[in-house]
């Protein structure tokens, strides 16, 4: 969901003046490469498929959303780590873990 914010709730342009704001460097690169790792990784881990490759890419969005933005403001929401570290948490363990049981199959079994 905030992959599909970013590209058009805030759009690229607002999301790469939003990023500027928070002093997230190379916002013109980072802002877009943000927003398709949201979108892009969300949508693989709905679907079970490259579940590894998606939640390890998730993780290193977190660590970065983690250490550019949210720790300067403390543990707690709005806009503490709190709620950045679970889902740092949860994109970690599907990397770990794979996607389980329930996901698309791979091919032939």
């Amino acid at each position: 969901m905030h992959g599909i914010q970013k590209f058009f709730t805030y759009t690229l342009p607002g999301t790469t003046q939003a990023f500027t704001q928070m002093g997230v460097p190379v916002p013109g690169i980072s802002a877009p490469l943000v927003a398709g790792v949201e979108l892009i990784g969300g949508l693989l881990l709905i679907a079970g498929v490259l579940t590894r490759w998606a939640g390890a890419a998730l993780a290193v969005n977190m660590l970065a959303a983690i250490a550019l933005v949210h720790l300067k403001a403390g543990f707690f929401n709005p806009n503490g780590v709190e709620f950045p570290l679970v889902l740092l948490a949860a994109a970690a363990a599907l990397a770990v873990a794979g996607p389980g049981r329930y996901r698309l199959p791979a091919g032939p079994a």
